[in-house]
This record gives structure tokens, C-alpha cells and sequence, in this order.
């Protein structure tokens, strides 16, 4: 359920209010792969019995929630108020956020040949990996279970900011403001409260040139994770600083540019991600940077040229390692995992007149950087490239258009930007789609 309302009760006062009710009931299958042997290997190594094996785990999880949201908006235009004008936002939001899972594992594991692409049992016997239940010889029956684990969250946050953009004159504006957040986790008897700022300084040289530099701080709640004792983990917190340009040379098109540094602290770190889920418990650890340059281009060209380019830099560090045990899985002074050093994509289309109508033709080409596994920044994926192409044809409101996606069909690996251990990024390894043909119809009213 979703609503939405706005109102201008004066001429210097607008309000908006909008409320969302999502309620959801799901139920998610999946297979992970396991660890054939003793050493993490996940897929078996030549010569031995498991020889271009992968041991695979059945998994199901049965979960229902709802999550309802208020957001109230106030906006008041003050004119040369105090000697500046003013635009003061003052809004509130409040979330109630409440899940539960149940989960089910296979009864026993699959291995699967990646060379043949058959299934069997660890013993050798086949297996038709399409049954709901597979019954080899007398007895062996593969099956889901419950693992007697369940997960539960129930909370609410409420936040309240309040901004202010003032503009000195026709080149000056500063905008300065916070946001209050209280958060309150109703089953682990925990709440919390937080205070941010942001502020900025925005130098307009002319209408199509500009430059600001800014600073904020960002919170995130713990989100339900406790530690081994039981009780909730601390929340995440972040500062930020950017400075940058934004240029329009015409009318159509926006260049951008940016340096920043992102610090986050206090990270939440799954420590036992092999164990089900109702026993799994989280600790923080240390702290991360990340700094770089973004580049873009948005826009037409020509009135028949449109492009959308971008350009990232981004040099990820741990600043603050791990302690105890957690040293060896968060060093300090390694790259966050999954995040590429250098990553490029450019987008466009040019149109030419044809017949009655218009025929485009373009696509778009991917560079990503080779990027680390895990925190332990012992393994990388290679760095990748993918190009797709397009075409359409378009007259008096019909269109038809063809995408082909990974045009070369590139075999490419991914890994996930997350706090990860080298055991567990192995059994999280995101791949390329292969070469996909995409047709489409649309009709504009």
C-alpha cells in the first residue's frame, strides 16, 4: 500500500507526506556449494578422488514480514531573512520493520562433476537432481529438514533532519544542517540514538559552472546482528568529504567531477557464516577507507547523439585491523574486496531518419579492474570487459528494439564488496551472464 500527498499551505510553506505498508511472504530455494576438502578447496583438485568435484548442499528458507514507513516533509522559503534567503527543510520519518525465516537444509549432500555435468551421491551412485525426493537402492532417501533454526528481527527507527541552504548572493550558498536517529531493537532489549551533521559550500562561477565541497556523517543501525553473548553489536558510523565541479555546455549535457573520502567505522563482521542461520553472531571490527575520483557524462551530444560515460578511481584501504583472532581475516593495510581499483563504462546511441520514423543504433562497453576475493587479499578475480549492442526502430508511438547483452559472450568472475573471510567469499562467487539476445515491443500513449 502506498500513498502520497502534497499540499502548498502558504506561500512560503509546502508539505509533503507519504506512508508505505509492504507485507511480504516468501519462500527462497537454493544449493551452496561446500568445502570438498580439508584445505577450503571448493571444487576437488586433480588427481585426487574428488578430482573437478563440487559438493552442494540443498537449501530452503520459508519467511513472512511487513515494514511500514512515514516520511512527513516541510519546506519554508524565507527571502532575505536575516540579510539571505533561506530554504529550511525540516522532515520525519518513522520505520517499523518486522521478519521471520525459518530455514531447511538437504538431508545430505550432492557433489556435482563440473567436467560432465552429472550429479551423484559422494559415493558415486547417480542422482536425478529434478526430483523432489531421490530414492537410490532401499533406503537412501534426499530430502529437506528443518535445522531447527529460525530468524527473527523486529525494530523501528525514527528520524528527524533539518536542513538549511543559504544563499548569500548570486555565487555563494551554504547549506548546514543534521538528522536524530533513534533505534530500537524490540527482541534484543537494545536501543540506540545518534546525532549527524553534513554541511557544504557551493561556489556558483556562472549559471553553467559550479564547484562545492562538502562534508556529512552517515549511522547505520545494527539491524537485528549480536554478538556470541547475545547482545546487539555496535552501529555502523561514517564520515564523508567531497569536493567537485559540475559544468553544462549546453543545455543537454552534464559533466561531472569528483574527489571524495569515505571512512567507516565500527563494521559489522559475520564471524561463523558456516553455521545456520539462527546461530550465526556478528562482532566489529576496525575501520575502512575509501577515496577517489568520479568522472561523468550525461546528455546529448547533437540533438541525435546521446552518452552516458563514467570513469571511477577508487583506492579502498583497512586503516584499523582487526584484534585477537580477527587479525589473520581483517588486516590492516589490506584492499576491500570487490571493489575494482579502475572501472569505466560508456553508453550511447545515435539516431538517424528513416523512412517515417527513426532508427537507432548504439550499445554500451564495461571495464572493471581486477578486484580481491576476501579481506585476506589472497586470491583475485581478473579484471573483465563486456559489450553489448542495441537497435530500434521507433514511428508514431510504436517501438521495437534488440539488445544483445555480452555481444563477445566473456567469461568473467565476480566477488562480493563485503567483509569476508577467503572460506566464505569461495562459496560466494558471482558470474557473467552469458551472451543473451533481448527483443521488445512498446507503444507510447
Amino acid at each position: 500500500v502506498y500513498f502520497f500527498a502534497d499540499r502548498e499551505m502558504t506561500a512560503f510553506w509546502s508539505l509533503e507526506f507519504d506512508f508505505n505498508y509492504t507485507e511480504n511472504d516468501k519462500t527462497n530455494v537454493d544449493s551452496s556449494p561446500r568445502f570438498i576438502q580439508a584445505d577450503f578447496t571448493v571444487v576437488g583438485a586433480p588427481g585426487t578422488a574428488e578430482e573437478s568435484q563440487v559438493s552442494i548442499e540443498p537449501r530452503k528458507t520459508e519467511g513472512k514480514g511487513e515494514t511500514s514507513r512515514y516520511n512527513l516533509k516541510n519546506t519554508f522559503l524565507f527571502g532575505d531573512a536575516f540579510g539571505f534567503d533561506h530554504q529550511i527543510v525540516l522532515s520525519a520519518s518513522y520505520e517499523d520493520f518486522s521478519t521471520e525465516s525459518t530455514s531447511f537444509r538437504g538431508d545430505r549432500r550432492v557433489h556435482f562433476d563440473i567436467s560432465t555435468g552429472e550429479y551423484f551421491t559422494p559415493d558415486m551412485r547417480p542422482v536425478n537432481p529434478n526430483d523432489q525426493e531421490i530414492v537410490i537402492g532401499d533406503n537412501i532417501i534426499f530430502g529437506l529438514r528443518d535445522n531447527g533454526s529460525a530468524t527473527r528481527e523486529d525494530f523501528d527507527e525514527t528520524g528527524v533532519n533539518l536542513l538549511d541552504f543559504i544563499t548569500f548572493n548570486e555565487h555563494w550558498a551554504w547549506l548546514i544542517g543534521g538528522r536524530y536517529s533513534k533505534y530500537q531493537d524490540k527482541l534484543n532489549d537494545f536501543d540506540d540514538d545518534d546525532i549527524s551533521y553534513r554541511t557544504g559550500v557551493v561556489y556558483t562561477h556562472h549559471d553553467d559552472l559550479s564547484f562545492y565541497v562538502s562534508y556529512s556523517e552517515g549511522y547505520t543501525n545494527s539491524a537485528g546482528r549480536v554478538q556470541e553473548n547475545g547482545d546487539s553489536i555496535d552501529p555502523e558510523t561514517s564520515t564523508a568529504w567531497e569536493l567537485g565541479s559540475k559544468w553544462q555546455p549546453n543545455d543537454e549535457l552534464l559533466l561531472t567531477a569528483t574527489v571524495y573520502r569515505i571512512q567507516k567505522q565500527d563494521l559489522g563482521f559475520l564471524v561463523n557464516p558456516e553455521a545456520p542461520p539462527g546461530e550465526r553472531f556478528y562482532t566489529n571490527v576496525g575501520e575502512v577507507q575509501s577515496q577517489g575520483l568520479e568522472l561523468e557524462a550525461v546528455g546529448f551530444i547533437t540533438p541525435q547523439w546521446r552518452i552516458q560515460a563514467g570513469y571511477s578511481y577508487v583506492d579502498s584501504e583497512v586503516k584499523e585491523g582487526g584484534v585477537g583472532e580477527f587479525n589473520a581475516t581483517f588486516p590492516e593495510g589490506n584492499a576491500f574486496p570487490g571493489v575494482p581499483e579502475n572501472s569505466f563504462n560508456v553508453f550511447t546511441f545515435y539516431e538517424f531518419d528513416l523512412g517515417q520514423g527513426v532508427l537507432g543504433l548504439g550499445g554500451g562497453l564495461y571495464y572493471v579492474d581486477e578486484v580481491f576475493l576476501s579481506l585476506e587479499n589472497r586470491g583475485k578475480y581478473d579484471d573483465w570487459y563486456q559489450l553489448d549492442l542495441g537497435a530500434y526502430y521507433k514511428q508514431d508511438g510504436w517501438k521495437i528494439q534488440l539488445n544483445v547483452d555480452n555481444t563477445t559472450d566473456e567469461d568473467y568472475r565476480l566477488a562480493q564488496a563485503a567483509i569476508d573471510t577467503d572460506s566464505f567469499a569461495a562459496t560466494r562467487v558471482g558470474t557473467s551472464v552469458p551472451r543473451r539476445y533481448i527483443l521488445s515491443f512498446a507503444y507510447e500513449i
